[in-house]
C-alpha cells in the first residue's frame, strides 16, 4: 500500500493548487516556491519562532511562512506576516506588536507579484 507523502489537508491541497496557479498566471515565481514548501509532509513543513522572525526583518517587512510560526520570543517592530498556521500565543504577540497577520490568499491577491516578499522557511 503507497504512503501518503503530501499534505492531507483539503484546504491546505487547495491553498497549493491556487498558489501553483497565481504563480503562472500572474508570473510570479515566488508562489511556485511557497507551493513546493506547502506541499510537503508535515514534518518537512518550516516551523519559525518569532525570535528567528525578529532577527532577519526590519520594520515594515513583508513575511511569508511556508509552515508554522511559533512563540518562541518577540517580534520588537511592525510587520506584515502571512503563514498557513499559527500557534495562539505566537498570535497574541504579533498583535501586541501591532503586526499584520493575513492569509496566504490575501497576500496573493494584495500582491500578486510577490514584490518585496521574504520568505521565512
Amino acid at each position: 500500500m503507497k504512503k501518503n507523502r503530501g499534505p492531507t489537508d483539503p484546504n491546505l491541497v487547495d491553498l497549493v493548487q491556487y498558489l501553483r496557479k497565481a504563480s503562472v498566471s500572474n508570473e510570479a515565481p515566488i508562489w511556485r516556491a511557497i507551493s513546493k514548501k506547502l506541499g510537503n509532509s508535515r514534518k518537512n513543513r518550516p516551523s519559525v519562532n518569532l525570535s528567528q522572525i525578529n532577527r532577519i526583518t526590519k520594520e515594515g517587512d513583508i513575511v511569508i511562512v511556508p509552515g508554522k510560526v511559533l512563540s518562541s520570543g518577540h517580534v520588537s517592530h511592525k510587520i506584515t506576516i502571512a503563514a498557513w498556521k499559527y500557534s495562539e500565543t505566537a498570535l497574541m504577540k504579533l498583535g501586541e506588536a501591532e503586526s499584520t497577520v493575513v492569509s496566504i490568499r490575501e497576500l496573493v491577491s494584495s500582491n500578486p507579484k510577490g514584490t518585496n516578499v521574504r520568505i521565512i522557511a
